[in-house]
């Protein structure tokens, strides 16, 4: 079929009348239901949305559970030929479905409403920078929630939901929000052949409660999804092609550079083929590294101005005519607008558009058919290259390091250019490695991918895990710096739950060194990890990875010999010390060019809903504002001078309390466990409520210690955080880390879950650094234990970690840190006394070994009502 693109609709629900506060809407008692209408079993939103998946090439989605999105993942899961990942957090997430799409064409990722998708944004943003078709699926708010006034958790408190899609609505070129079946079947449709028609992620929130409800729009075998061709405009194209011919033809000696956006115009065929026929000497620009035939006698390297490899810029800057295909020409491309070109000399064609010097400009007109034609019209011209080649002097091979002497990164690049083949693809992160890998001569079919334009530090480690999952033809080897792993390492756990092989190079040298190079300071510097016992802790003997910290040459040479050998079909970590100071020469000069554009002085100013409340009966006192009953609403008045206010002119009532005081009946501790007996959480807690003192303070994440902690007796002067209304998991870390630096009087107590800390572990590393004495308890029961409470599917068990192992690698015998591992009762005492006395200047990470699903009775309460909740059906329409 052919589909009719079309703007956003605006979808009408019908709004549910409700009076009491905190409960669930009420549908009219005049309103009309409706049986609903099915089709073939089986024809349900969930499922086309998945078929269409699997139809466009993306049968792998990347995915991070929540509330939100549960019932959609396990239509995810029941297709066959999808696969679901799960990955530690949202970021990674979308870096590995933009690395996926790089390899596959289009990517896929999953995430829940607002924490997911604002956690996921940054990724999405870089994927619409680079051109890639992704398409990013929200689980969103049951649809009976829009238009109720209502405020719902994992949003920012206020009873509008459209703060999520307003984000979105900038970094993607077509947003679907469905919260009603009746057009679902077209906007799915839509937003996916507009991600593949534009070449730019999409967005698409689906109502909890619908991925499983059928409509007859969703046939039993969609009818294949199906894209209209784009076409050039005949008149324009042939005025085009004879403008450019002539001023090419006139040209001495002519050059060609290739740029990124040859992939969205899907001309890299179109290019090799006049680069071909022409006999001009071509280039590339940094970041289209890997879309141009690197083999052919005629290419003569990167074009990136004074960066440039040798001969490269010299012999595009003095031609009297250049054909640039693709470019972006930014601040990093154009090495802080240096380039010595002029557009009077140039022709620009963009994937739908050809501009000749200075004028005419062409508009409709497809890179591809351009390029075709014009080869056809040029004449052979090959007096550039012949100028190339004889002023052309090879690079000396660095001279190789003698032995014991520490290994520099040169003599890296020039083992790892050996390894490169047409069964191998590069990731380059960014920093120096965007340099170094720039100088890599690609065999052909060897895969290349960096992010130029949005350079995202970081962005690497989930780009291999996607990149990988898509081309399992070729081993995928990452370069990568130290501060940008430590931004995003976690998901190296996700290659190896995907049994990847990837080899990844991990330069150690202290810091971020590309910043350094830009503009220095003590920013830059970062802590030091043992990043082999990092990724053994990740590894934890399950799965297939070896690791390996290499010095000097030698130690290099033995290393890629294992890596490439014995241990050809596991996941290589091979960890390079370097110095802080070693970098290429190109970074140096690329540095101190950005830096002075960067300082250019200014230019002249010309719970689901269940409490049993009614409205009647509160007073509702917000900071600001104060609503008695159903009315009257007293704005402009502060909460404390209204509450000192009213102290005065209550009457003394003590018989509510006095009724408590004749129904309570104190909770009985949890027994004592035996001896060898696993730990229990109960146990857990009741030896916390122990540690409380005014000298403390609690810090519960998103999860079972919200239940948990809400039920220890806070001591005069405990302090107490959560974040309930948010419940972003992985919160705990962070805020760990700044609440210990604000009150350092207090020594901080944070009760996190296993999967929460798999999202932000990086940052026991600041505290480290910050010489804080907080005391972690990691609760290992391997899952999300809060989203199984309210939808159990396999993409809530994670890959179990070596916590200790992690902390320790972090730790690095740098700072004062002790932890230690807890499987009964008897060790917890013991690990809490160290904690406590020995260790109490130290922070001190005590990892909680329990049952999978030990979790509190308040949870599986809360669990149930809030899927309850979730899965209400749609109101009649």
């Amino acid at each position: 079929m052919e589909l009719a693109l079309v703007g956003n609709p605006s979808n009408g629900v019908a709004k549910p009348s409700c009076n009491s506060v905190g409960s669930l809407p009420v549908v009219s008692s005049n309103a009309v239901i409706h049986p609903p209408v099915t089709s073939a079993a089986g024809a349900t939103l969930g499922r086309h949305l998945a078929r269409r998946l699997v139809q466009i090439g993306a049968t792998d989605v990347f995915a991070v559970p929540g509330d939100f999105n549960l019932t959609l993942l396990d239509y995810l899961i029941a297709e066959p030929g999808l696969k679901l990942i799960g990955c530690c957090n949202e970021l990674n997430a979308g870096y590995a479905a933009d690395g996926y799409a790089r390899a596959r064409g289009v990517g896929a990722c999953a995430v829940t409403f607002t924490v997911g998708g604002l956690s996921v944004l940054n990724a999405i943003a870089g994927a619409y920078s680079e051109n890639l078709p992704v398409i990013c699926i929200v689980g969103g708010p049951n649809s009976n929630d829009y238009g109720t006034n209502r405020i719902l958790h994992h949003t920012i408190g206020l009873p509008d939901f459209s703060q999520e899609l307003r984000c979105f609505q900038t970094i993607t070129c077509y947003q679907a929000v469905i919260n009603n079946l009746d057009d679902a079947h077209e906007q799915i449709d839509t937003a996916i052949a507009t991600a593949l028609r534009e070449s730019k992620p999409v967005y698409i929130s689906v109502g909890c409660n619908l991925a499983g409800l059928s409509h007859p729009t969703f046939s039993r075998e969609p009818v294949p999804l199906f894209i209209s061709p784009r076409l050039s405009n005949k008149a324009n194209l042939e005025y085009a092609v004879e403008a450019a011919a002539d001023f090419l033809n006139k040209a001495v000696k002519p050059v060609m550079v290739g740029g990124p956006k040859i992939r969205v115009a899907k001309a890299k065929k179109a290019f090799a083929g006049i680069a071909e026929s022409s006999g001009y000497p071509f280039a590339v620009m940094p970041s289209a590294k890997g879309l141009v035939p690197e083999h052919h006698p005629r290419f003569i390297g990167t074009y990136w101005g004074a960066v440039s490899t040798t001969f490269c810029a010299e012999i595009v800057e003095s031609a009297d005519a250049y054909l640039f295909a693709g470019p972006i020409f930014n601040d990093y491309s154009s090495v802080g607008y240096s380039l010595l070109l002029k557009r009077e000399k140039a022709v620009i064609v963009q994937p739908d558009r050809v501009v000749v010097g200075n004028g005419p400009a062409f508009g409709c007109i497809l890179m591809t058919e351009f390029l075709d034609a014009l080869a056809k019209r040029l004449d052979r011209n090959t007096t550039a290259y012949d100028n190339y080649r004889r002023i052309f002097i090879p690079d000396r091979e660095p001279p190789n390091g003698q032995p014991d002497e520490p290994l520099r990164v040169n003599i890296l690049f020039k083992h790892i250019k050996e390894m490169l083949s047409g069964d191998t693809a590069v990731i380059a992160e960014t920093g120096d490695s965007w340099f170094n890998c720039q100088k890599l001569r690609l065999p052909e079919g060897c895969g290349y991918e960096f992010q130029m334009q949005y350079g995202s530090i970081g962005w690497s480690v989930g780009a291999t895990l996607g990149y990988a999952q898509a081309a399992k033809d070729k081993r995928v080897i990452s370069c990568i710096g130290d501060g940008s792993f430590q931004m995003t390492a976690q998901d190296v756990s996700t290659m190896l739950r995907c049994g990847q092989k990837s080899i990844i190079f991990l330069i150690n040298n202290g810091g971020y060194t590309i910043e350094v190079e830009i503009h220095d300071g003590p920013y830059n510097v970062i802590k030091n990890w043992d990043y082999t016992g990092l990724i053994d802790a990740i590894h934890n003997s399950d799965g297939n990875c070896w690791t390996k910290k290499v010095r000097t040459e030698e130690e290099l040479i033995e290393a890629i010999a294992t890596a490439t050998g014995a241990k050809k079909d596991c996941l290589c970590f091979i960890e390079i010390i370097v110095h802080k100071d070693d970098t290429s020469k190109e970074l140096l000069e690329w540095g101190s060019r950005v830096s002075a554009a960067n300082s250019r002085p200014p230019n002249p100013h010309s719970v689901g809903y269940s409490l049993l409340l009614k409205r009647e009966k509160a007073v509702i006192v917000q900071p600001d504002r104060v609503v008695v009953g159903n009315g009257p609403a007293f704005g402009c008045i502060l909460m404390t001078e209204f509450l000192d206010a009213l102290a005065k002119r209550l009457d003394r009532n003590t018989t509510a309390y006095d009724n408590y005081r004749r129904i309570f009946i104190p909770d009985r501790e949890p027994p004592n466990g035996q001896p060898d007996e696993p730990l229990r959480v109960n146990i857990l807690f009741k030896h916390i409520k122990e540690l409380l003192s005014g000298d403390t303070a609690v810090i519960a994440e998103t999860g079972d210690s919200w239940f948990n902690c809400q039920k220890l007796r806070l001591p005069e002067g405990c302090g107490y955080e959560f974040q309930m209304q948010y419940g972003s998991i992985g919160w705990s870390v962070g805020a760990t880390l700044g609440y210990a630096q604000a009150a350092k009087d207090k020594r901080v107590i944070s009760c996190i879950g296993d999967g929460s800390f798999q999202m932000t572990a990086q940052d026991v590393s600041t505290m480290l650094r910050c010489g804080q004495k907080s005391i972690i308890f990691l609760i290992n029961n391997g899952g999300y234990t809060i989203e199984v409470e309210i939808h159990d599917g396999p993409y809530n068990v994670i890959k179990n970690w070596d916590y200790t192992g992690l902390i320790d690698a972090i730790h690095n015998s740098d700072g004062n840190c002790w932890t230690k591992k807890v499987r009964t009762e008897e060790e917890l005492i013991e690990a809490i006394a160290t904690a406590t006395g020995a260790k109490k200047d130290c922070l001190c990470f005590i990892e909680i070994i329990v049952h999978k699903d030990d979790t509190s009775k308040e949870l599986l309460e809360w669990g149930s009502r809030v899927s309850a909740a979730n899965s209400r059906p749609p109101n009649p329409q």
